[in-house]
């Protein structure tokens, strides 16, 4: 069972490393005069949280994957002066934040922005209730208190 995670993280790794030697091709101008331009960073993660503390994960999101780390794209229109852009980063995950803005140079601009951020206050959380079914909660006659 190691050995094929192994293997399956040895074959993402190489394919992330290999795969922006394939996005860097300088495109060819369109005869539009509408130039575009992008970039992508894929990243992988590993954390080890060895006291399960939620304070280290309160804000971001620390699940040992592959992601992509950052996303941005751009065209815009030398002879409209219309122009578009976005920009991610963390795309697909709970902290995730994304922007987008386009518009007319000098005269208007629409900017949308996202930032999404997770909030765990924590890791231990329990119920003292039973769950006795059909939306039956019960407390039991004694509920342990026990601090550390």
């Amino acid at each position: 069972m190691k050995t094929l995670k192994m293997t399956r993280c040895i074959m993402m790794l190489a394919a992330f490393w290999a795969a922006p030697a394939f996005g860097q091709t300088t495109p060819a101008t369109p005869p539009s005069g509408v130039q575009i331009s992008g970039s992508f960073m894929p990243g992988v993660q590993q954390v080890r949280n060895d006291t399960n503390s939620s304070k280290l994960s309160e804000y971001r999101d620390f699940r040992d994957s592959f992601y992509l780390s950052g996303l941005t794209f751009g065209a815009s229109d030398g002879r409209t002066g219309r122009y578009f852009d976005l920009a991610a980063v963390n795309v697909g995950r709970l902290d995730q934040t994304l922007r987008a803005v386009g518009g007319r140079a000098g005269a208007w601009k629409v900017l949308v922005d996202w930032t999404d951020t997770p909030h765990l206050f924590s890791n231990k959380a329990v119920t003292p209730y039973i769950d006795r079914g059909g939306g039956l909660l019960e407390v039991p006659a004694t509920v342990p208190i026990t601090f550390k």
